[in-house]
């Protein structure tokens, strides 16, 4: 037996840092494809900061969630928003949780959809794929960033091409599948790491 995998906890962490390495990488790298084939390119050194940040990967992630679930159904999102307002509403009444999260109640208030906005959500699914408003995204995400860091990674995103922000009076955010399959392909990266260790035990 090797002595990386006499490790299996050591295996674990190599594996998800050598993954989320590949993941920082390749929305760089897409990023940048997309944007030097642009006539005139917008990505800034700002942007890219935000692309390396963990709220762009928390991002991606919950985008993945979203297809895994597949929550853009009319019949699966309004259960869906339904739950994360109960969410919100039970982390507002848990002072405990809510100092140990960081989170204020009127943070956590602004992330709750009113009935009206629930039914935006569902009305506005559109060829099998969800468009969120940028402040529906935001309410969504509150509990793990600032409305204002949801918006400014969500605009680097889509300067890189992973993203679609669509201006119709307000903004919609719609993905094209490209960052799920990205982020899927980083989880089966740790899968992979983590063979070794598998197989051992």
């Amino acid at each position: 037996m090797s002595q990386g995998f006499e490790n299996p906890e050591l295996l674990c962490l190599i594996a998800l840092r050598d993954a989320r390495e590949w993941f920082q990488n390749e929305i760089l790298a897409g990023a940048r494809a997309h944007d030097t084939a642009k006539v005139k390119p917008e990505l800034d050194a700002e942007d890219l900061d935000l692309l390396r940040g963990n709220e762009a990967f928390q991002i991606a992630e919950f985008y993945y969630l979203l297809q895994q679930y597949r929550l853009a159904a009319p019949e699966r999102i309004r259960p869906f928003l339904l739950r994360h307002n109960a969410d919100m509403q039970a982390l507002v009444k848990n002072k405990e949780k809510r100092d140990a999260l960081g989170l204020s109640v009127s943070r956590l208030e602004d992330g709750i959809f009113s009935d009206t906005q629930i039914e935006k959500v569902v009305q506005q699914i559109s060829d099998g794929r969800l468009r969120l408003d940028q402040a529906d995204l935001g309410r969504l995400l509150c509990s793990l960033m600032s409305v204002e860091n949801t918006r400014k990674s969500v605009v680097a995103l889509a300067k890189g091409g992973w993203l679609n922000r669509i201006k119709i009076g307000h903004v919609l955010i719609v993905s094209v599948g490209r960052i799920e399959a990205c982020f899927e392909q980083h989880l089966r990266r740790i899968v992979e790491g983590l063979r070794p260790a598998i197989k051992d035990n």
